[in-house]
C-alpha cells in the first residue's frame, strides 16, 4: 500500500511536471511567433533601407559624373561624393549584416522551438510510461508462485 502511494504520488509530480513543462513549451511557441514575426517586420524594414540605399548610391554616382564638367567645383563635389558613397556603402554593409543577423536569430528561434517541442513529446511520453508503470501492479503482487509461504 505505501509502495503504491508512493507510485501515485510520484505519477501526481510528474503530471504536475508534465502540465507545467507543456505551459513552458506553449509560452515558449508563443513568444517564437512573436520574435518570428517582429523578425519579418525588421526584415522587410532592412530590405528597403538596403533599397533606398543603394538607389542612393546610384543617385551619388551620376551627381559625380554630372558635377565632373565643371571644373572649379568637381574636386569639393567629388570629395563630397566619395564621403556619401562610402557612409552609404558602411549603411548598405550594416543593413546586410542586420538582415543576416535577424535572419539567423530566426532560424535559432525556429530551432529552438523545434527541440523544445521535440524534448515535450519525449516527457509525455516518459509520462504516459510512468502513469501505465503506476496502473499496473508489480508482477510479485500478482503471482500465487512469488508469494512466500510461511511455516
Amino acid at each position: 500500500m505505501e509502495g503504491e502511494g508512493e507510485l501515485a504520488a510520484l505519477g501526481g509530480n510528474l503530471n504536475r511536471l508534465i502540465e507545467g513543462l507543456a505551459e513552458l513549451v506553449s509560452q515558449i511557441r508563443t513568444a517564437a511567433e512573436e520574435i518570428a514575426v517582429a523578425t519579418a517586420e525588421i526584415l522587410a524594414a532592412t530590405t528597403q533601407q538596403a533599397a533606398g540605399a543603394a538607389e542612393a548610391v546610384t543617385a551619388v554616382q551620376e551627381t559625380v559624373s554630372t558635377v565632373g564638367e565643371v571644373k572649379q567645383t568637381t574636386q569639393l563635389v567629388t570629395q563630397k561624393a566619395q564621403a556619401v558613397a562610402e557612409a552609404v556603402q558602411r549603411t548598405t554593409q550594416i543593413a546586410q549584416d542586420g538582415r543576416r543577423a535577424v535572419e539567423e536569430s530566426t532560424r535559432s528561434a525556429q530551432e529552438a522551438k523545434t527541440r523544445m517541442e521535440a524534448i515535450a513529446a519525449r516527457i509525455l511520453t516518459l509520462s504516459e510510461q510512468a502513469q501505465a508503470i503506476a496502473r499496473s501492479p508489480p508482477p510479485w503482487a500478482t503471482s500465487p508462485s512469488s508469494r512466500i509461504s510461511w511455516p
